[in-house]
């Protein structure tokens, strides 16, 4: 079982980082506006708003600069599924592939007219592939043979996890310790000399 990118925060040290961050955006909402439901509501949604918007969005940038490519026939390392597709394809891996892929992306209805062309059409009458001009349609169309290891995904591996919770406890305490820190000047501000 891999890992999710959604579980980030839901354990240990980033589960801390979050609620720390919680803390100091209601102490510093407190402060500013001084009042405790107001600032409890304010502050609310604005983790709310991190959770939901700000960490997704943090995570796909990360996720693109660590997605790798995989061929289906070398399997997952250690039986670990990845943490996310981003993704995926035929691709001939003899003619360079462009942006990173593995290969050219594969045409298949350009292959198919290279069969056409080579064995002329194929019946539409046997659809199930068992008459005799079929099978010896079939017998001609693998003189062209399809590329091996032809499908591949884009994927980030499960190897990567811990980046995301490092990211996600960088963040997390970083808004929060920063929150604490401006909390003190708000107050500082508001007390009469």
């Amino acid at each position: 079982m891999s890992p999710s990118l959604t579980e980030v925060a839901s354990q240990g040290p980033t589960l801390v980082a979050r609620g720390l961050m919680a803390l100091g955006v209601a102490a510093l909402a407190g402060a500013v506006v001084g009042r405790t439901m107001p600032a409890l509501l304010l502050a609310a949604i604005a983790v709310i708003a991190w959770s939901f918007f700000g960490v997704p969005t943090v995570q796909q940038s990360m996720f693109a600069d660590r997605a790798v490519w995989i061929s289906d026939e070398n399997g997952w390392r250690d039986g670990v599924a990845p943490i996310g597709y981003a993704d995926g394809g035929d691709f001939d891996t003899s003619k360079p592939g462009v942006d990173g892929e593995p290969g050219a992306r594969f045409d298949h209805e350009a292959f198919y007219r290279q069969q056409v062309e080579l064995c002329g059409p194929l019946s539409e009458d046997d659809q199930e592939g068992e008459s005799p001009e079929w099978l010896s349609w079939q017998t001609c169309a693998e003189q062209l043979p399809y590329p091996e290891n032809m499908y591949w995904n884009k994927v980030v591996p499960a190897s990567t996890y811990p980046d995301f919770q490092l990211m996600e406890l960088a963040v997390n305490a970083g808004i929060g310790g920063a929150a604490f820190l401006l909390t003190f000047p708000v107050v500082a501000r508001r007390r009469p000399s």
